[in-house]
């Protein structure tokens, strides 16, 4: 057996004869270095185009990469409805601070709250930084010397970003995020205050996900000599595979096994990323750079769903984050492009959830979610939203415990089966009026018929 280059199948006999034949259609695969390194097909590509060797990630399985197709080319889209990632050109003119010039800021102002504030992170190992090892890091990435460290959710205030470029920024980032998920009413979309990731070549974040959604950009180290170097590799997921989160969270490997419809893309310089809520993906380095970007909250819209599971992990209180299960499960019902969506997420994610729902300090949250249940059957002319159930006489709340608590239903003060039983024995009674009906019908016609046949004779 032999693989063929141009088509990728296993071939018996004659590779000559294979490739001339139409069985084989695909192109030969052209070298890296003719095409874009963002339009390449395969991951192992990327890095070899990068200098980037395998050995040099550590816990990743190349092969499992190259099975991700490119995102510019196919982004796969799962049987339930998500909100797919985007890429936007800068707009031209916005021109950021080069992460060089951050760097040199961050050294003049290291004892800010801006710096003292940012996560400073070594692998899966929060740090603590003083302004010598603050000032050591620096020197180290400007050197480009292999740096283990990045810097996280570092506050871009006046000092550290121009007032010209960060507000230019974010208007470009309000109107993509606007034209992206379509409010009713501009004031539904807030933006929060900008961010900086700090992410030194070959630094990594594995497997995790972001609770809001977020439109950011790359800054190289050089913005006029490195216009056109790679900056990010991303490897996504959409938001469908949000049940099978906690199973691999942090494990970017156990995730390539585990989860599907994932890809991959390379950021360029001067592109804006338009990432969704609960969309797990990690990332890579593959050159110095930083990411600046806000966050954003929609007010009255429901966006890709979550799980208290997740929100917990994600620096939740368990009561925020089962209010916050209510309240995105309310919009996700009143939305016609998402309720499909919210309704099997529920089903797979509640056997998880319960357990804090039943928690202490939690039971109100229980109440209003049991209550957003039997008030949205009640909205749906009698048919549960969770199962294919419809009566008549439905006890919404009592049904609604059923799914959440999985015992025995009661309608109305009744057992299930004595309503059955009740059920049959009206039917049957309505079918023995129906005959009684047809035959005093039929014996007033024979009766009628006779009267009129004996006056005939006299």
């Amino acid at each position: 057996m032999v693989k063929c280059e141009r088509c990728g199948r296993e071939v018996r006999g004659r590779l000559q004869r294979h490739q001339g034949s139409k069985y084989c259609q695909k192109r030969a695969p052209q070298q890296p270095t003719d095409i874009p390194i963002e339009q390449l097909e395969r991951v192992s590509d990327v890095l070899k185009a990068c200098g980037i060797t395998p050995d040099q990630l550590p816990g990743w399985d190349i092969a499992a990469l190259d099975e991700l197709p490119n995102m510019r080319q196919y982004q796969p889209r799962p049987r339930r409805h998500t909100t797919a990632w985007h890429i936007t050109p800068l707009a031209g003119g916005l021109f950021l601070p080069s992460l060089s010039d951050i760097l040199f800021d961050i050294g003049r102002h290291v004892q800010t709250e801006s710096v003292r504030s940012a996560e400073v992170w070594r692998d899966n190992e929060l740090m603590q930084f003083r302004s010598k090892e603050w000032i050591k890091w620096i020197k180290e990435v400007l050197d480009d010397k292999p740096v283990k460290m990045r810097a996280l959710n570092m506050h871009m205030g006046l000092k550290l970003m121009p007032k010209p470029a960060k507000d230019a920024f974010r208007i470009q980032a309000l109107d993509v995020a606007r034209e992206r998920y379509q409010p009713l009413h501009n004031v539904d979309l807030t933006l929060h205050d900008s961010d900086a990731n700090i992410t030194p070549r070959l630094t990594r974040t594995e497997f995790h996900h972001d609770s809001l959604p977020h439109v950011s950009t790359c800054v190289g180290m050089n913005r006029v000599t490195e216009d056109r170097r790679p900056l990010k590799l991303w490897l996504l997921w959409p938001s469908s595979e949000t049940s099978r989160l906690p199973a691999v969270y942090g494990n970017t490997q156990e995730a390539l096994k585990k989860l599907d419809h994932g890809c991959f893309f390379v950021q360029m310089p001067n592109e804006l990323i338009t990432v969704p809520a609960n969309s797990a993906h990690a990332v890579v380095a593959l050159n110095s750079c930083y990411v600046y970007g806000h966050t954003f909250t929609l007010l009255n819209e429901a966006v890709d769903p979550s799980s208290v599971e997740l929100d917990v992990r994600g620096n939740y209180v368990p009561e925020e984050a089962c209010q916050k299960r209510v309240d995105q499960l309310r919009l996700g019902l009143q939305s016609p492009i998402f309720r499909e969506a919210y309704i099997d997420h529920f089903l797979e994610t509640w056997a998880v959830d319960k357990l804090w729902f039943f928690g202490p300090g939690c039971q109100p949250f229980y109440e209003q979610l049991l209550e957003l249940l039997a008030n949205d059957k009640a909205g749906n002319q009698g048919q549960c939203g969770l199962c294919s159930w419809r009566h008549l006489k439905l006890d919404h709340i009592e049904h609604a415990r059923v799914h959440l608590e999985g015992r025995c239903s009661r309608i109305e003060g009744t057992d299930v089966h004595e309503q059955e039983e009740d059920d049959e024995s009206e039917r049957e009674s309505d079918d023995a009026q129906r005959d009684h009906a047809d035959h005093s019908r039929k014996r007033r016609k024979c009766t009628g018929q006779d009267i009129e046949s004996v006056r005939r004779k006299k």
